[in-house]
């Protein structure tokens, strides 16, 4: 296992489907006003499976119709609890949180307990893309079939849903459609070029209903809920592998959407899908949203994953966030009077946690994707469930500071790079903080699967249609490292905030800032192998390890920040500025012709599968030192 050989060689063992797919059979697109039904009382199984709220303030008592809202976000493919080397959810007490299987239970348990009231099941997107059965989503779309088998009634679409690109979503909904898919996906800020045939696949999908404008419901007990669904601005600036697809205004289509809904549709209830996000205290894009686009009653919020233990109220609209990765569900009770504002009667956010019994027949369809995986990861003698590495402590990942995940991360771009080119080594390495999307936790046994380890970074695809996001380097005169340096007091204060621009840096630099100090100012100083970087000298340039996918968002820098900040890549001369980031890629096989692509998972996948064994069974342990943070970044 120690021998990163054979991790190089999967790129090329996994052999997927080619991203373009072409547009389904009538028989298998849903139409408009299509969702899976609710087909009577669920099996309930086992006998100690939840039937009722855990807690939570009930509403007032209001006469009028009842409604179930059950909501989720930001899915990411996680249909595991984690970590996934400790997940048993045939029983109960395996010390792990979240998987599709005890969702699942979950669901068919609240229904059964909701009676004779309506119940919608909702998402506000990212359902793909987090976690290593995003490698089938081409062939099996398993996510999106397990969200058919559960019966979602309507869901909508995240930026992380346009990571392998229009196409890539194109061919994964076709996928699901071929099995049977019939979720509506609501997407009504969608915009399609007229010109680009980029989309054209993905509009195919619009024109024949599997991708909706608007969905209107008539409930048993008619109430009439009319939906819709938007991409925030932040998460549609994130989506710039979906080009050409571009999002219009979320105002500006809400606004629209609530005046055709109310007026032309009569309906009750409008609930808005948003991928776009708020925080507990009611600050945010959904939060702008529910102000200046009044209407909308209810927000099932996405993209911050943030977990509201209460709904956030702005104006007559109720805002609700699950946090991520099937950790929770949300269960809000509406009682709507004849024509009058829905009330709150009561909310629960229900933890998946060890006490929740899986769905056997779920988890048995897991269990074949596992399967799948394993079939293609045979040639290069791994599996979902390899042993890389075992740890004596969590690899924790809180936001807004340096992390010891994020330690490990950057840590191993520029080992592995190094040792790849010890003629012309890289200074550091920088990663985003968006990018990194999961803890890696020892759990009871402190073997780190793959799988668990593949879920730290595993966002993107390459040039060569491979999963991952290629690793690349770039040089960075310090001007460009001060700009860099300053997004990590701008992404915890109020002008980014935002994690996606809080940095993680290899061992080799080191930032020292002033917490809450003047935008574009506050950090001091600036440290590239001890030594301290000159803000001003643009003539000598560093060069450093990014990945692919943050190496093509540094032009969003000076957006965010009004033209304050500029960050400019460039070539080794330290002039030219970097204007193809394919000729950038990292070589994981420099004997071998051609560029072997070095993806950030295989990256960190060897550099975990290099540490030594200092136990003797045979297992490389990661070293005590990345227990804590290492003084990397300071804010004083």
């Amino acid at each position: 296992m120690r021998g990163f050989e054979r991790i190089c060689t999967l790129a090329v063992a996994l052999s997927l489907a080619p991203l373009h797919v072409a547009g389904c059979s009538d028989d298998t697109t849903p139409t408009k006003d299509s969702a899976v039904p609710d087909t009577g009382q669920p099996d309930m199984g086992a006998p100690d499976a939840p039937v009722a709220d855990t807690g939570g303030p009930d509403g007032p008592v209001v006469q009028g119709k009842k409604l179930v809202i059950l909501h989720t976000n930001d899915l990411h493919d996680h249909l595991m609890g984690m970590p996934n080397a400790d997940y048993q959810p045939a029983s109960t007490g395996d010390g792990t949180l979240g998987g599709f299987a005890r969702l699942a239970a979950r669901i068919k348990a609240e229904r059964a307990a909701a009676g004779n009231d309506p119940v919608l099941l909702l998402d506000s997107g990212d359902f793909l893309m987090g976690t290593i059965f995003g490698w089938l989503s081409i062939t099996d779309a398993p996510t999106m079939m397990l969200m058919h088998e559960v019966g979602y009634d309507a869901t909508t679409l995240g930026n992380h849903d346009f990571e392998w690109g229009s196409k890539a979503l194109a061919g994964f909904i076709g996928a699901a459609l071929k099995g049977g898919y019939k979720v509506p996906i609501v997407a009504s800020n969608t915009v399609f070029d007229a010109k680009d045939p980029g989309d054209d696949e993905l509009e195919a999908l619009k024109t024949s209903g599997a991708i909706v404008t608007k969905l209107v419901k008539t409930l048993d007990n008619g109430l009439k809920v009319g939906l819709f669904g938007l991409m925030g601005k932040e998460a549609a600036d994130l989506s710039l592998a979906g080009k050409p697809v571009t999002f219009a205004d979320q105002v500006d289509t809400a606004k629209a959407m609530i005046k055709e809904l109310r007026e032309q549709d009569k309906v009750d209830v409008v609930i808005c899908l948003s991928h776009s996000g708020t925080d507990e205290k009611g600050v945010g894009e959904d939060a702008d949203l529910a102000k200046l686009a009044p209407g909308i009653d209810v927000i099932i919020s996405g993209h911050t994953h943030k977990e509201l233990p209460q709904p956030v109220k702005v104006g007559d609209t109720l805002i609700v966030q699950t946090g991520k990765n099937t950790k929770k569900l949300g269960k809000l009770n509406l009682t709507v009077p004849d024509g009058k504002t829905p009330v709150q009667t009561g909310y629960t956010l229900v933890a998946l946690d060890d006490k929740v019994k899986g769905d056997a027949a779920i988890q048995t369809k897991i269990d074949d994707y596992v399967k799948k995986i394993d079939a293609a990861l045979a040639p290069a003698k791994l599996a979902f469930n390899a042993v890389v590495a075992e740890t004596t402590f969590d690899l924790s990942f809180p936001y807004f500071s340096e992390t010891p995940l994020g330690n490990v991360v950057t840590d191993a771009f520029v080992t592995v790079h190094n040792k790849l080119n010890p003629t012309e080594p890289a200074d550091c390495a920088i990663e985003a903080g968006g990018y990194i999307r999961d803890a890696i936790e020892k759990g009871k046994t402190g073997q780190l699967w793959l799988a668990d380890v593949y879920r730290a970074v595993p966002l993107g695809v390459g040039p060569d249609k491979k999963p991952g996001t290629s690793l690349v380097t770039a040089y960075f005169n310090g001007k460009d490292i001060k700009a860099a340096a300053e997004l990590v007091p701008l992404a915890e204060g109020p002008m980014l905030e935002s994690q996606v621009y809080f940095l993680q840096v290899s061992k080799e630099m080191q930032i020292e800032y002033v917490k809450g100090g003047i935008p574009t100012t506050a950090v001091k100083s600036v440290k590239i192998g001890g030594q301290d970087v000159s803000f001003t000298n643009t003539t000598k340039c560093y060069k450093i390890v990014i990945n692919l996918y943050v190496a093509e968002l540094l032009s969003l820098v000076s957006s965010a920040t009004s033209g304050m900040l500029k960050i400019e890549p460039k070539e080794k001369d330290c002039s030219t500025l970097v204007t193809d980031w394919s000729t950038r890629i990292i070589d994981a096989d420099p004997t071998t012709a051609g560029v072997q692509e070095l993806k950030a998972w295989q990256a960190l996948v060897q550099y975990l599968a290099a540490m030594p064994d200092t136990d003797g069974d045979k297992i490389p342990d990661v070293p005590q030192s990345y227990a804590t943070t290492q003084n990397r970044i300071v804010g004083k």
